[in-house]
């Protein structure tokens, strides 16, 4: 009898624990291959929105970025959403080439942080100005909202050229 009972109280514990053992074993690799899934997903948008900047794609640029990005350029100045893609559309910035390098991405949950180092060639700030070449480090913060990457923060600092 007391067997009976030690099988019964013992084998569903003996199960249990192995389970919950072999379920934790497997989240590490589960989350590594959900961050590196979130990691290429965030780098595609990225992606698209330097491609909008280049192509003066507002229609684009509005769904990267969110409704209340925090968005710095390198002169410190501060723009909403509406005048960040109207400098673009206007061409008072114009991207004519880009270049980046050293593009680190880590992901915390539903928010990841992008950095990297760009080398660019821009008219910033007046449709009148001449085209310069710039080094640029540059942090790009998005978060998934309503199931889609948005770009909430956008902040780049001038570099001395490499």
């Amino acid at each position: 009898m007391r067997t009976t009972i030690t099988r019964r109280v013992l084998f569903p514990t003996f199960l249990a624990i192995a389970y919950i053992c072999s379920v934790q074993a497997q989240s590490p690799d589960a989350n590594r291959d959900d961050s590196e899934k979130t990691k290429e997903e965030v780098r595609k948008v990225d992606e698209e929105g330097f491609k909008a900047v280049l192509n003066k794609d507002a229609d684009t640029l509005n769904q990267i970025y969110a409704d209340d990005i925090a968005f710095t350029y390198a002169s410190g100045q501060m723009r909403t959403k509406a005048q960040a893609v109207d400098d673009i559309r206007s061409g008072r910035n114009k991207l004519f080439k880009l270049d980046h390098d050293d593009i680190r991405i880590h992901v915390y949950g539903n928010t990841v942080v992008l950095t990297g180092r760009t080398q660019s060639t821009l008219r910033c700030c007046d449709a009148d100005s001449k085209p310069s070449q710039v080094h640029r480090r540059f942090t790009n913060v998005y978060m998934k909202l309503a199931g889609k990457w948005r770009l909430i923060a956008h902040q780049v600092t001038p570099i001395a050229q490499p």
